[in-house]
């Protein structure tokens, strides 16, 4: 089974934007892979577009927010069952709607003779290759210690049921880093 990074399509889609203040209070004492929902109260948020080089502004149905995925009303209701197993669905009022941002914490370990990292003066500061145990073939949604949970990996099936769904705003990238 093929695993992909999941990345935003910024070149035609809108992307969440919350206030920084307010991911700062988000944010603050949270450890990668946990629970969000103890902090997470009356968040408000916005669509909009990435930067001047975006070719469009559509409103996705999924779209991803730093290390986490956003998901329009449809896509949540459309996907939370198979998702919530994998992490937290957290509410975002923006000018459409309630989206939901999905807190990733289905945390897989990587095949360590396959995978490197970057290090540099004994600290860790990026993976150069990454690759995942089998076991991690049989979750939708990955997440890893290994690249210090910067980035959102899919498999097969999570991609199959997005495009089976026609939503709209990720792209899925064979190149894992």
């Amino acid at each position: 089974m093929t695993i992909y990074r999941v990345e935003l399509n910024s070149e035609h889609y809108m992307s969440l934007h919350i206030p920084g203040k307010v991911v700062v209070r988000l944010m603050r004492g949270s450890t990668p892979g946990q629970s969000l929902a103890g902090s997470w109260k009356d968040v408000s948020g916005s669509l909009q577009q990435n930067d001047d080089t975006a070719k469009e502004s559509l409103v996705p149905d999924i779209s991803c927010w730093y290390t986490h995925l956003v998901f329009s009303k449809t896509a949540f209701d459309h996907m939370k069952g198979q998702l919530e197993s994998y992490g937290e669905f957290l509410p975002v009022s923006t000018e459409n709607g309630t989206w939901y941002v999905f807190n990733v914490m289905a945390a897989e370990g990587v095949d360590k003779i396959n995978s490197e990292a970057e290090i540099a003066d004994g600290v860790q500061v990026g993976v150069t290759r990454i690759a995942f145990e089998n076991n991690s073939t049989d979750k939708l949604i990955i997440k890893t210690d290994f690249d210090k949970y910067s980035r959102i990996f899919c498999t097969d099936e999570f991609r199959e049921l997005v495009n089976v769904l026609n939503l709209k705003g990720l792209i899925f990238d064979r190149e894992l880093v």
